[in-house]
């Protein structure tokens, strides 16, 4: 009979020499393998995004069907395009800015169930709206035009107190807790929602209805100071989110290691917050309420690409704009055709997104 001992020394042997294998390490081959394949994945994430987009956006700019579903010819594409690419250009500026924002503020909180809907951001947007509107006279025309151009600075200013807040109480002498930063959040939350419900209370009838569609959110148009206003925030702020994305990847992927490394952890935590506070501002001025959206997208796009930040943000943002560009071909092909309801894409938007939400929430340890 054989020596067990002895058996069990060649089993080992065997083993060693086939880790020690030029086939199987190969110099770094399988490593390298591996990268390539990754890349193609994302490669071909990347391609199909892009593509689902300008597919998407070519539907909704060109394409419309009546409820006999029959294409309607009344209109040439040159006149077409006049009248929709301001939508299309809504949809991606309030998409990429909600995916961002979302984004991020997922990775600071360590938590793939917060946005900004989730942190009161936009609730607080929503008072500065009431507070604007309670001193306006929307009887007179001249002050409804001065609340038009006034509304997106206040929502700016709201946005941008409302990241400030989370800020300081979630803020440590020694660092930065995310614990705090949630649990703010949901305070603030529930304190804007009873403060709005008193101030909208308090509102005439005139500005009550005015302004029910900011409340509901809507791709309808804006005036010139709101559009120019968001597009000039957006592309700083985005500028700014790059110029730093190296620092804000080493912070959301390990502090410690951004401590050790020199970084100042709560200065940049609150770049974050600052950017994706007035990321939701701009949402709000281009699209209204828009609630839960950037949730999902931000999950999608962790799960693609991880703490790639820039990456990771561009993706989400594409992933958020795909779902509110579906939502409004929804909404001018199928929904408006079964119903005279009076619905938008933002709010019906989120019911599509609805179970990519509750996947998320059932298998998020395995995504």
């Amino acid at each position: 009979m054989k020596n067990p001992s002895r058996f069990i020394f060649k089993i080992k042997n065997n083993i060693l020499n086939t880790i020690n294998n030029a086939t199987f390490i190969d110099n770094g081959n399988f490593k390298k393998k591996f990268q390539i394949y990754a890349r193609k994945q994302h490669l071909a994430a990347w391609v199909i995004s892009i593509i689902t987009i300008l597919f998407l956006s070519l539907l909704v700019m060109f394409i419309k069907i009546n409820n006999q579903g029959q294409l309607l010819n009344n209109r040439t594409p040159l006149d077409l395009f006049k009248v929709n690419y301001e939508t299309i250009l809504q949809i991606w500026i309030t998409g990429a800015s909600l995916g961002a924002s979302a984004y991020m503020f997922q990775r600071i909180t360590k938590n793939r169930l917060v946005d900004t809907s989730t942190l009161g951001i936009g609730n607080v947007c929503l008072i500065g709206l009431f507070f604007l509107a309670i001193s306006i006279n929307f009887e007179n025309y001249g002050s409804q035009k001065l609340f038009e151009n006034l509304l997106p600075f206040i929502f700016i200013i709201s946005g941008v107190c409302a990241g400030l807040i989370l800020y300081w109480f979630s803020k440590k002498r020694t660092g930065f807790s995310h614990t705090k930063l949630i649990v703010s959040g949901v305070f603030i939350n529930f304190i804007a929602i009873a403060l709005s419900i008193s101030l909208k209370d308090n509102l005439t009838l005139v500005a009550s209805n005015y302004i029910d569609d900011r409340l509901l959110g809507n791709f309808s148009n804006r005036n010139s100071t709101e559009k120019y206003l968001s597009y000039a925030v957006f592309l700083f702020l985005m500028i700014w989110c790059f110029l730093r994305s190296a620092k804000f990847k080493v912070v959301i992927t390990d502090t410690m290691i951004a401590e050790q490394l020199g970084l100042k952890v709560k200065l940049l935590n609150l770049e974050m917050i600052f950017i994706s506070s007035c990321l939701t501002a701009v949402s709000y001025i281009m699209g209204g309420n828009v609630l839960f959206l950037g949730i999902a997208a931000a999950n999608l796009g962790y799960a693609v690409f991880g703490n790639r930040f820039s990456s990771s943000i561009i993706f989400s943002s594409f992933i958020t704009i795909i779902f509110l560009i579906f939502g409004q071909f929804i909404l001018d092909n199928i929904v408006q055709n079964l119903t005279s309801l009076v619905f938008d894409a933002p709010i019906v938007t989120p019911l599509l997104v609805a179970p990519i939400f509750t996947f998320i929430i059932l298998f998020k340890n395995n995504i």
